[in-house]
């Protein structure tokens, strides 16, 4: 009589095989928790641009008028503290305006949109499950993947699919260097990445909470619901400034008429 023995799974493997396919889990996750941050700072991004470039232009003239208002009370008025104050906040903030907006006067108006593609999400979802940092088995390999991370952000942002599937391809055929000839060193290291991944998911959660409480995306929750009304809450908000800015311009104007007689 022939004795058939049944070989039993080893508890390492038993265990190693159940973190695997958490880890599987995990990594779905992470990559659509990435891919939700990726496009909500896209969003957000864009959304200031087009903020600036029609709002923010208009405020730092404002600004600027006003600083000139003061600067001219000071000059012309009798000698105050308090006003020289305001006028030294008012040339603060008429710097700090006119910085802010600086660099978005020259850039084409495609950059105030984000609306990425189905392929350029399914890209980014597929190569974050790929190459996280959080994956990595040490040191070195993080700051690789990190550096390569940041590429792809850069490249969803901007939405550059073609970027991105040439990631895609040259890293998904690269092997995961785990140690998967020795099944404790490899629990050990599957363990170690659970780890990783869970502490990225809350930091995640942390960022788009963060994100979702700031002042801008409470803006542009507003101007996506009066849009929905059919209304245009930054053109609405830049029509108010022009109207400020005429007002002011007219006050400064009377002042250099007021002392255009006054010795230099």
């Amino acid at each position: 009589m022939v004795t058939h023995i049944i070989p039993t799974e080893s508890p390492v493997l038993r265990e190693l095989n159940l973190r695997r396919a958490e880890l599987e889990t995990l990594d779905i996750e992470l990559s659509q928790r990435e891919l939700e941050l990726a496009t909500l700072r896209g969003k957000l991004m864009a959304f200031e641009r087009r903020y600036l470039r029609i709002v923010g232009v208009r405020q730092a003239e404002l600004d600027e008028i006003e600083a000139q208002v003061w600067e001219m009370l000071v000059k012309y008025g009798p000698e105050d503290s308090e006003v020289s104050d305001h006028a030294r906040q008012a040339r603060f903030q008429a710097q700090a305006s006119s910085e802010t907006v600086g660099y978005v006067r020259e850039m084409p108006a495609i950059c105030e949109r984000f609306e990425p593609s189905l392929d350029l999400k399914q890209y980014y979802r597929e190569i974050a499950k790929m190459i996280h940092p959080d994956l990595a088995a040490d040191e070195h390999e993080r700051a690789i993947r990190t550096a390569l991370m940041a590429e792809v952000n850069v490249a969803y942002q901007n939405g550059n699919e073609g970027l991105l599937r040439k990631i895609f391809l040259r890293w998904k055929d690269n092997p995961q260097n785990l140690q998967r000839d020795d099944p404790n060193l490899y629990l050990a290291q599957t363990l170690w990445r659970i780890n990783q991944v869970k502490e990225r998911l809350l930091a995640i959660q942390g960022e788009l909470t963060a994100l979702a409480g700031s002042e801008l995306y409470r803006l542009m929750h507003q101007a996506e619901e009066t849009a929905a009304r059919g209304i245009d809450l930054l053109e609405a908000m830049a029509k108010h400034l022009d109207q400020q800015v005429v007002k002011f311009k007219q006050r400064l104007a009377d002042m250099v008429y007021a002392v255009s007689d006054y010795p230099l």
